[in-house]
Protein backbone atom coordinates (compact mmCIF):
# COMPACT_ATOMS: atom_id res chain seq x y z
CA UNK A 1 0.00 0.00 0.00
CA UNK A 2 1.56 3.27 -1.44
CA UNK A 3 1.94 6.31 0.85
CA UNK A 4 -0.74 8.46 -0.58
CA UNK A 5 -3.16 5.48 -0.80
CA UNK A 6 -2.41 5.27 3.17
CA UNK A 7 -3.36 8.67 4.07
CA UNK A 8 -5.69 9.22 2.43
CA UNK A 9 -8.47 6.55 3.29
CA UNK A 10 -8.81 8.28 6.73
CA UNK A 11 -10.05 11.29 4.58
CA UNK A 12 -12.28 9.16 2.51
CA UNK A 13 -13.57 8.30 5.73
CA UNK A 14 -13.91 11.52 7.10
CA UNK A 15 -15.95 12.59 4.01
CA UNK A 16 -18.19 9.87 4.23
CA UNK A 17 -19.01 10.55 8.03
CA UNK A 18 -19.85 14.18 6.90
CA UNK A 19 -22.35 12.78 4.96
CA UNK A 20 -23.94 10.41 7.38
CA UNK A 21 -23.91 13.47 9.85
CA UNK A 22 -25.96 15.24 7.49
CA UNK A 23 -22.94 17.95 7.19
CA UNK A 24 -23.75 19.34 10.48
CA UNK A 25 -21.52 22.44 11.05
CA UNK A 26 -19.85 23.51 14.48
CA UNK A 27 -20.28 27.65 13.55
CA UNK A 28 -18.39 28.97 16.33
CA UNK A 29 -15.51 26.32 16.40
CA UNK A 30 -15.51 24.04 19.59
CA UNK A 31 -14.78 21.27 21.57
CA UNK A 32 -13.26 18.06 19.23
CA UNK A 33 -12.17 14.79 19.96
CA UNK A 34 -9.71 12.22 19.43
CA UNK A 35 -11.47 9.96 16.34
CA UNK A 36 -14.00 12.75 15.39
CA UNK A 37 -14.89 14.80 12.43
CA UNK A 38 -16.29 18.25 11.75
CA UNK A 39 -17.16 20.66 9.05
CA UNK A 40 -16.71 24.43 9.52
CA UNK A 41 -17.35 27.62 7.79
CA UNK A 42 -14.60 30.45 7.13
CA UNK A 43 -16.73 33.83 6.92
CA UNK A 44 -15.53 37.58 6.42
CA UNK A 45 -16.95 38.11 10.24
CA UNK A 46 -14.85 34.76 11.55
CA UNK A 47 -12.10 33.87 9.34
CA UNK A 48 -10.70 31.56 11.95
CA UNK A 49 -12.03 28.52 13.86
CA UNK A 50 -10.54 27.48 16.86
CA UNK A 51 -11.29 23.87 18.16
CA UNK A 52 -10.15 23.08 21.53
CA UNK A 53 -9.46 19.27 23.03
CA UNK A 54 -7.92 17.05 25.84
CA UNK A 55 -4.47 16.19 25.31
CA UNK A 56 -1.98 13.67 26.97
CA UNK A 57 1.60 14.05 27.34
CA UNK A 58 2.81 11.46 24.71
CA UNK A 59 -0.10 11.14 22.58
CA UNK A 60 1.23 11.16 19.12
CA UNK A 61 -1.90 13.02 16.91
CA UNK A 62 -2.69 13.41 13.26
CA UNK A 63 -5.02 16.34 12.48
CA UNK A 64 -5.69 16.76 8.77
CA UNK A 65 -7.70 20.17 7.32
CA UNK A 66 -9.28 20.06 3.63
CA UNK A 67 -11.91 22.14 2.16
CA UNK A 68 -14.88 21.27 0.64
CA UNK A 69 -15.27 24.56 -0.87
CA UNK A 70 -13.64 24.84 -4.88
CA UNK A 71 -9.71 26.49 -4.45
CA UNK A 72 -9.76 27.04 -1.10
CA UNK A 73 -6.51 26.81 0.45
CA UNK A 74 -6.57 26.61 4.35
CA UNK A 75 -3.66 26.49 7.00
CA UNK A 76 -3.73 24.64 10.54
CA UNK A 77 -2.18 25.41 13.45
CA UNK A 78 -1.70 23.65 16.70
CA UNK A 79 -1.41 25.60 19.61
CA UNK A 80 -0.23 24.52 23.44
CA UNK A 81 -2.00 24.80 26.77
CA UNK A 82 -0.17 27.89 26.73
CA UNK A 83 -1.64 28.65 23.55
CA UNK A 84 1.92 29.01 21.85
CA UNK A 85 2.52 27.93 18.58
CA UNK A 86 3.65 24.60 18.45
CA UNK A 87 3.19 23.57 14.69
CA UNK A 88 1.33 24.84 11.59
CA UNK A 89 0.79 23.59 8.58
CA UNK A 90 -0.27 24.64 5.06
CA UNK A 91 -0.03 20.97 3.14
CA UNK A 92 0.82 17.57 3.79
CA UNK A 93 4.47 17.75 3.83
CA UNK A 94 4.40 13.34 3.39
CA UNK A 95 1.47 13.14 0.73
CA UNK A 96 0.70 14.75 -3.05
CA UNK A 97 -2.38 15.63 -1.96
CA UNK A 98 -3.06 19.46 -2.56
CA UNK A 99 -5.39 21.28 -0.62
CA UNK A 100 -4.57 19.06 2.41
CA UNK A 101 -3.40 20.82 5.71
CA UNK A 102 -1.73 17.86 7.87
CA UNK A 103 -0.12 18.28 11.28
CA UNK A 104 1.42 15.21 13.05
CA UNK A 105 2.60 15.67 16.25
CA UNK A 106 3.92 14.01 19.71
CA UNK A 107 2.57 15.60 22.75
CA UNK A 108 4.53 17.03 25.23
CA UNK A 109 2.26 18.05 28.24
CA UNK A 110 -0.58 16.99 29.42
CA UNK A 111 -3.77 19.44 29.29
CA UNK A 112 -6.23 21.79 26.63
CA UNK A 113 -4.21 22.10 23.23
CA UNK A 114 -6.14 23.67 20.45
CA UNK A 115 -6.35 23.94 16.87
CA UNK A 116 -6.82 26.81 14.48
CA UNK A 117 -8.37 26.94 11.00
CA UNK A 118 -7.63 29.53 8.65
CA UNK A 119 -7.89 30.30 5.23
CA UNK A 120 -4.55 31.37 3.19
CA UNK A 121 -6.38 33.54 0.58
CA UNK A 122 -8.94 35.24 2.71
CA UNK A 123 -12.04 34.00 1.04
CA UNK A 124 -14.99 32.42 3.28
CA UNK A 125 -15.83 28.56 2.90
CA UNK A 126 -16.44 25.14 4.10
CA UNK A 127 -14.08 22.53 5.53
CA UNK A 128 -13.38 19.76 6.95
CA UNK A 129 -11.18 18.40 10.34
CA UNK A 130 -10.54 15.67 11.51
CA UNK A 131 -8.27 14.73 14.83
CA UNK A 132 -6.53 11.32 15.22
CA UNK A 133 -4.65 9.77 18.17
CA UNK A 134 -1.94 6.87 17.39
CA UNK A 135 -2.52 4.07 19.76
CA UNK A 136 0.76 2.60 20.50
CA UNK A 137 2.78 -0.06 22.73
CA UNK A 138 5.01 1.36 24.34
CA UNK A 139 8.71 -0.24 23.85
CA UNK A 140 10.58 1.56 26.64
CA UNK A 141 14.27 3.10 25.73
CA UNK A 142 16.18 2.36 22.89
CA UNK A 143 20.06 1.88 23.84
CA UNK A 144 22.62 3.42 21.91
CA UNK A 145 25.28 0.56 20.21
CA UNK A 146 23.16 -2.43 21.07
CA UNK A 147 21.14 -4.10 18.28
CA UNK A 148 17.00 -4.82 19.51
CA UNK A 149 15.15 -6.78 17.50
CA UNK A 150 10.70 -6.40 17.63
CA UNK A 151 8.84 -9.69 16.68
CA UNK A 152 5.25 -7.88 15.07
CA UNK A 153 2.42 -10.08 15.15
CA UNK A 154 -0.76 -9.91 12.17
CA UNK A 155 -2.70 -6.84 13.25
CA UNK A 156 -0.43 -5.49 16.32
CA UNK A 157 -0.58 -1.83 17.61
CA UNK A 158 2.58 0.32 16.67
CA UNK A 159 5.84 0.16 19.09
CA UNK A 160 6.95 3.68 20.30
CA UNK A 161 10.56 3.89 21.16
CA UNK A 162 12.29 6.73 22.79
CA UNK A 163 15.81 7.67 22.89
CA UNK A 164 18.38 10.54 23.71
CA UNK A 165 20.52 11.86 21.36
CA UNK A 166 24.45 13.21 23.27
CA UNK A 167 26.15 16.39 21.88
CA UNK A 168 28.15 14.07 19.50
CA UNK A 169 25.42 12.88 17.24
CA UNK A 170 24.12 9.36 16.78
CA UNK A 171 22.86 7.39 13.66
CA UNK A 172 20.26 5.66 13.47
CA UNK A 173 19.30 2.47 11.46
CA UNK A 174 15.88 0.45 10.84
CA UNK A 175 15.95 -2.75 9.22
CA UNK A 176 13.67 -5.47 8.17
CA UNK A 177 15.23 -8.78 9.21
CA UNK A 178 12.58 -10.89 7.27
CA UNK A 179 12.74 -10.58 3.19
CA UNK A 180 9.46 -8.90 1.90
CA UNK A 181 8.06 -7.31 5.02
CA UNK A 182 7.17 -4.11 5.00
CA UNK A 183 7.32 -2.02 7.68
CA UNK A 184 6.19 1.85 8.56
CA UNK A 185 8.68 4.09 10.90
CA UNK A 186 7.90 7.79 11.93
CA UNK A 187 10.32 9.33 13.69
CA UNK A 188 9.59 12.73 16.00
CA UNK A 189 11.71 15.36 16.97
CA UNK A 190 12.71 16.68 20.28
CA UNK A 191 9.64 18.96 19.90
CA UNK A 192 6.81 16.99 18.86
CA UNK A 193 7.41 17.44 15.06
CA UNK A 194 6.90 14.45 12.63
CA UNK A 195 10.67 14.55 11.27
CA UNK A 196 10.19 11.16 9.00
CA UNK A 197 7.71 8.91 7.44
CA UNK A 198 9.69 5.93 6.40
CA UNK A 199 7.34 3.65 4.33
CA UNK A 200 7.35 1.29 1.44
CA UNK A 201 5.62 -2.17 -0.40
CA UNK A 202 8.78 -3.97 0.98
CA UNK A 203 11.21 -1.15 2.27
CA UNK A 204 14.60 -3.39 3.54
CA UNK A 205 16.25 -0.77 5.41
CA UNK A 206 16.50 3.05 6.17
CA UNK A 207 19.13 4.75 8.09
CA UNK A 208 19.21 8.39 9.41
CA UNK A 209 21.59 10.81 11.19
CA UNK A 210 20.13 12.75 14.15
CA UNK A 211 20.98 15.86 16.02
CA UNK A 212 21.36 15.80 19.57
CA UNK A 213 17.48 15.83 21.52
CA UNK A 214 15.43 13.69 22.56
CA UNK A 215 13.04 11.21 20.09
CA UNK A 216 10.37 8.78 19.33
CA UNK A 217 10.15 6.55 16.63
CA UNK A 218 7.27 4.41 16.05
CA UNK A 219 7.11 1.21 14.35
CA UNK A 220 4.70 -1.13 12.84
CA UNK A 221 3.40 -3.11 9.43
CA UNK A 222 3.21 -1.70 6.29
CA UNK A 223 0.25 -4.38 5.83
CA UNK A 224 -1.62 -4.98 9.18
CA UNK A 225 -2.55 -8.61 8.32
CA UNK A 226 1.62 -9.40 7.62
CA UNK A 227 3.81 -10.73 10.44
CA UNK A 228 7.82 -10.18 10.11
CA UNK A 229 10.61 -8.82 12.53
CA UNK A 230 12.06 -5.59 12.73
CA UNK A 231 16.24 -4.76 13.95
CA UNK A 232 16.23 -1.15 15.44
CA UNK A 233 20.01 0.02 16.06
CA UNK A 234 20.91 3.63 17.37
CA UNK A 235 24.73 4.27 16.70
CA UNK A 236 26.14 6.88 19.22
CA UNK A 237 29.75 6.96 16.83
CA UNK A 238 27.10 8.44 13.69
CA UNK A 239 28.18 5.62 11.69
CA UNK A 240 25.94 2.74 10.62
CA UNK A 241 27.47 -0.62 10.16
CA UNK A 242 28.99 -1.58 6.90
CA UNK A 243 28.80 2.30 6.19
CA UNK A 244 32.47 3.81 5.16
CA UNK A 245 34.01 6.41 7.02
CA UNK A 246 32.49 9.67 4.31
CA UNK A 247 35.86 10.71 2.72
CA UNK A 248 35.53 15.03 2.03
CA UNK A 249 35.87 16.02 -1.70
CA UNK A 250 38.06 18.57 -2.25
CA UNK A 251 36.57 22.19 -1.63
CA UNK A 252 34.94 23.27 -4.63
CA UNK A 253 34.32 26.92 -5.40
CA UNK A 254 31.94 29.04 -3.86
CA UNK A 255 29.54 30.90 -6.78
CA UNK A 256 28.67 34.08 -6.46
CA UNK A 257 24.59 34.31 -5.94
CA UNK A 258 23.18 36.48 -8.24
CA UNK A 259 19.94 37.21 -6.16
CA UNK A 260 19.52 37.81 -2.44
CA UNK A 261 17.77 34.73 -0.95
CA UNK A 262 16.50 33.99 2.60
CA UNK A 263 16.96 31.07 4.68
CA UNK A 264 16.49 29.77 8.39
CA UNK A 265 17.60 27.16 10.63
CA UNK A 266 14.08 26.37 11.67
CA UNK A 267 10.91 26.53 10.56
CA UNK A 268 9.05 30.61 10.53
CA UNK A 269 6.15 32.01 9.74
CA UNK A 270 5.40 33.92 5.86
CA UNK A 271 2.99 37.05 6.46
CA UNK A 272 1.21 39.19 4.21
CA UNK A 273 2.79 42.25 5.63
CA UNK A 274 5.48 43.23 8.18
CA UNK A 275 4.45 42.34 11.44
CA UNK A 276 2.99 39.56 13.57
CA UNK A 277 -0.39 41.21 13.30
CA UNK A 278 -0.51 40.16 10.22
CA UNK A 279 -1.67 36.48 9.16
CA UNK A 280 0.74 33.80 8.48
CA UNK A 281 0.19 32.87 4.94
CA UNK A 282 2.80 29.82 4.54
CA UNK A 283 6.42 29.02 6.00
CA UNK A 284 9.62 28.99 4.81
CA UNK A 285 10.89 25.68 5.74
CA UNK A 286 14.74 24.01 6.94
CA UNK A 287 16.58 23.46 4.18
CA UNK A 288 14.40 25.85 1.72
CA UNK A 289 15.03 29.36 0.74
CA UNK A 290 12.80 31.73 -1.30
CA UNK A 291 14.37 34.82 -3.26
CA UNK A 292 13.99 38.06 -1.68
CA UNK A 293 12.43 41.38 -3.83
CA UNK A 294 12.18 44.18 -1.61
CA UNK A 295 12.30 45.92 1.94
CA UNK A 296 10.70 47.69 4.36
CA UNK A 297 11.52 51.61 5.50
CA UNK A 298 14.10 50.02 8.54
CA UNK A 299 14.88 46.74 6.98
CA UNK A 300 13.49 44.94 9.71
CA UNK A 301 11.11 42.93 7.36
CA UNK A 302 11.86 41.80 3.67
CA UNK A 303 9.67 40.83 1.04
CA UNK A 304 9.77 37.75 -1.32
CA UNK A 305 7.30 36.54 -3.81
CA UNK A 306 5.31 33.30 -2.04
CA UNK A 307 3.01 31.09 -4.45
CA UNK A 308 2.36 34.58 -6.44
CA UNK A 309 1.50 36.28 -3.09
CA UNK A 310 3.60 39.31 -1.81
CA UNK A 311 4.98 37.74 1.48
CA UNK A 312 6.41 38.98 4.46
CA UNK A 313 9.61 37.51 6.39
CA UNK A 314 10.97 38.87 9.64
CA UNK A 315 14.79 39.31 9.51
CA UNK A 316 15.53 38.85 13.04
CA UNK A 317 14.78 34.98 12.45
CA UNK A 318 16.33 34.52 8.94
CA UNK A 319 19.96 34.42 6.68
CA UNK A 320 20.05 36.33 3.91
CA UNK A 321 22.39 35.93 0.88
CA UNK A 322 23.76 37.35 -2.20
CA UNK A 323 22.98 40.79 -3.37
CA UNK A 324 20.90 41.83 -0.21
CA UNK A 325 22.67 45.44 0.07
CA UNK A 326 20.07 47.23 -2.21
CA UNK A 327 17.02 45.97 -2.02
CA UNK A 328 14.66 47.92 -2.89
CA UNK A 329 11.48 49.68 -0.45
CA UNK A 330 8.21 48.06 -0.77
CA UNK A 331 5.19 49.98 0.81
CA UNK A 332 3.28 47.41 3.73
CA UNK A 333 -0.20 46.83 2.92
CA UNK A 334 -2.60 48.31 5.32
CA UNK A 335 -2.84 46.65 8.94
CA UNK A 336 -5.60 44.00 9.42
CA UNK A 337 -8.34 44.23 11.75
CA UNK A 338 -6.42 42.78 15.25
CA UNK A 339 -7.23 39.65 15.99
CA UNK A 340 -8.90 39.13 19.38
CA UNK A 341 -6.22 38.68 22.42
CA UNK A 342 -7.65 35.36 23.93
CA UNK A 343 -7.82 32.27 21.89
CA UNK A 344 -9.31 30.08 24.60
CA UNK A 345 -12.77 29.42 23.70
CA UNK A 346 -15.02 30.27 26.74
CA UNK A 347 -17.91 27.03 26.91
CA UNK A 348 -21.35 28.10 27.93
CA UNK A 349 -23.13 26.16 30.15
CA UNK A 350 -25.96 23.57 28.81
CA UNK A 351 -29.56 24.76 29.04
CA UNK A 352 -32.75 22.54 28.94
CA UNK A 353 -36.51 23.59 28.92
CA UNK A 354 -39.27 21.08 29.03
CA UNK A 355 -42.98 21.55 28.78
CA UNK A 356 -46.67 20.53 27.84
CA UNK A 357 -50.05 21.96 27.69
CA UNK A 358 -50.60 19.45 30.39
CA UNK A 359 -51.57 21.18 33.93
CA UNK A 360 -49.78 20.07 36.88
CA UNK A 361 -51.43 17.17 38.71
CA UNK A 362 -54.40 17.02 35.62
CA UNK A 363 -56.17 13.92 35.19
CA UNK A 364 -57.09 13.38 31.12
CA UNK A 365 -59.56 11.28 29.59
CA UNK A 366 -57.73 7.95 27.18
CA UNK A 367 -56.81 9.02 24.12
CA UNK A 368 -56.85 13.15 24.69
CA UNK A 369 -53.73 14.70 22.74
CA UNK A 370 -51.04 16.70 24.35
CA UNK A 371 -48.35 18.49 23.01
CA UNK A 372 -45.22 19.03 24.67
CA UNK A 373 -42.51 21.78 23.92
CA UNK A 374 -38.71 21.59 24.42
CA UNK A 375 -35.89 24.28 24.33
CA UNK A 376 -32.17 23.46 24.74
CA UNK A 377 -28.39 25.11 24.05
CA UNK A 378 -24.85 24.10 24.55
CA UNK A 379 -25.46 20.60 24.15
CA UNK A 380 -24.27 17.87 21.85
CA UNK A 381 -27.83 16.04 21.25
CA UNK A 382 -31.65 15.67 22.24
CA UNK A 383 -34.21 12.76 22.02
CA UNK A 384 -37.95 12.82 22.76
CA UNK A 385 -39.70 9.71 23.44
CA UNK A 386 -36.04 7.94 22.73
CA UNK A 387 -36.22 9.63 19.28
CA UNK A 388 -33.52 12.11 17.93
CA UNK A 389 -35.12 15.85 17.98
CA UNK A 390 -33.94 18.94 16.90
CA UNK A 391 -32.72 21.05 19.68
CA UNK A 392 -35.68 24.06 19.33
CA UNK A 393 -39.31 23.13 19.41
CA UNK A 394 -41.23 25.72 20.84
CA UNK A 395 -44.62 27.49 20.21
CA UNK A 396 -43.15 30.67 18.68
CA UNK A 397 -41.46 28.70 15.82
CA UNK A 398 -44.77 26.53 15.42
CA UNK A 399 -42.93 23.40 16.75
CA UNK A 400 -44.53 21.23 19.39
CA UNK A 401 -44.93 17.46 19.29
CA UNK A 402 -48.29 15.93 19.63
CA UNK A 403 -48.87 13.03 22.14
CA UNK A 404 -52.15 10.89 22.42
CA UNK A 405 -52.14 8.51 25.49
CA UNK A 406 -54.20 5.85 25.84
CA UNK A 407 -53.10 5.22 29.67
CA UNK A 408 -50.97 6.80 31.88
CA UNK A 409 -47.39 7.79 30.38
CA UNK A 410 -44.36 9.42 31.78
CA UNK A 411 -42.59 11.25 28.63
CA UNK A 412 -38.85 11.69 28.66
CA UNK A 413 -36.57 14.33 26.81
CA UNK A 414 -32.97 13.18 26.98
CA UNK A 415 -29.96 15.34 26.70
CA UNK A 416 -26.67 14.50 26.34
CA UNK A 417 -24.38 17.45 27.35
CA UNK A 418 -21.06 18.36 25.60
CA UNK A 419 -19.21 16.46 28.11
CA UNK A 420 -21.12 13.41 27.07
CA UNK A 421 -23.08 12.88 30.40
CA UNK A 422 -26.85 12.20 29.93
CA UNK A 423 -29.69 14.00 31.79
CA UNK A 424 -33.34 12.95 31.50
CA UNK A 425 -36.32 14.72 31.84
CA UNK A 426 -40.07 13.57 32.66
CA UNK A 427 -43.10 14.88 32.14
CA UNK A 428 -46.10 12.32 33.56
CA UNK A 429 -49.45 12.65 32.31
CA UNK A 430 -52.24 11.04 34.08
CA UNK A 431 -55.19 9.01 32.16
CA UNK A 432 -58.41 7.77 33.95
Amino acid sequence: MSYKVRYLLPLLSVLALVALAGGAVLAQGGAIAYGETVTGSLTDAAPFLIYQFQGNAGDQITAYAFGTTPDLLLSLSLLGPNQQQLALSTRDLFGAEVGVARISYRLASLGPHFLMVSNITGQPGDFVLRLDRSSAVDGGELPADTPIGLDIPANALPTTLTFVVPESGSALAVESMTPGFGFLAQLYGPTGELLAGLTGAALPGAGLTLAPGAYALTIEAMLPDTTGSIQVLLSSSGQLPGQATPVPPPPAATPIPSVCTASSSQNVNVRSGPGTNYPAIGSLFVGSSLEVTGRNSDGSWVVTNFNGRQGWISTGVITLQGPCSALPFVVPPPSPTPIPPTLTPTPSAPIVQFWSTVPDGAILAPGTCVRFYWDTSNVQAVYFDGNPVVGTNTPTNGGGTERCPMTTTTYTLRVIYPDGSTHDFNIPVGVS
